[in-house]
């Protein structure tokens, strides 16, 4: 079996933090759709996740939780057919002066490749995390089977996203003072839009704009078809 480890510094202190899992934040830092997640918080409780990008579903039990200290739980994935490695996470907090130091563990995978793909979606996850709660910063990938230059021009065309200004040609879009889209290549024929929003104040106003754009964005596929 092959196991993964890291640590995070987080500039909010443990019950803030814990508040965050608690919420799923995690899980929607980590590409998971907000409008789809179902989370029932408590030791045997369950939760799904659907990772639209990505065009699996992760499902799972928690099996111990410690308020402010601990969370452990099941990890379940669809990769094909009769491919469903069950997996456990454990999630740990440390105080840390005025921060918090946590350490995640995802161990039991059954090859190494599977492995180092969770673990650099934990670290892309664990990063937007903390800089979403220490700065109101909002970031979303989704990842759509057409040529950069054919999603760049139907984002451009349509009325999804709201006026535009400061056009790079393929690259980048800004809407508004506060969000940036940007076009990222990710193979021959397959790109990536970047969504970035900055300057939300609140947990609410954070919320709502992952929901917004979970929403477009889920518009946007159904559009490619």
């Amino acid at each position: 079996m092959f196991d993964l480890k890291i640590e995070k510094i987080i500039a909010k202190d443990v019950k803030e933090v814990f508040q965050s899992l608690k919420a799923g934040k995690l899980f929607m830092n980590c590409s998971a759709d907000s409008n789809t997640i179902q989370i029932d918080f408590r030791v045997g409780g369950k939760y799904k996740l659907d990772f639209k990008s990505h065009k699996v579903s992760n499902w799972g039990e928690f099996l111990e939780i410690v308020p402010d200290k601990k969370i452990v739980f099941s990890w379940c994935q669809t990769f094909g057919l009769d491919q469903k490695p069950d997996t456990t996470v454990t999630i740990e907090l440390f105080p840390d002066g005025t921060k918090t130091k946590l350490v995640l563990q995802h161990s039991g995978f059954k090859d190494q490749a599977q492995c180092d793909n969770h673990y650099q979606g934990w670290i892309g996850g664990l990063t937007d995390l903390s800089t979403e709660m220490e700065k109101g910063s909002v970031r979303l990938v989704r990842r759509y089977d057409l040529p950069v230059e054919k999603l760049f021009a139907l984002v451009k065309s349509g009325n999804l996203f709201g006026d535009m200004h400061d056009v790079v040609q393929d690259q980048k879009i800004l809407i508004g003072s506060d969000v940036s889209l940007s076009f990222l290549v990710r193979e021959e024929g397959k790109s990536a839009l970047e969504i970035t929003q900055a300057g939300l104040t609140s947990d609410a106003a954070v919320i709502a704009s992952r929901k917004h754009w979970d929403l477009v964005t889920n518009k946007l596929g159904e559009m490619i078809g």
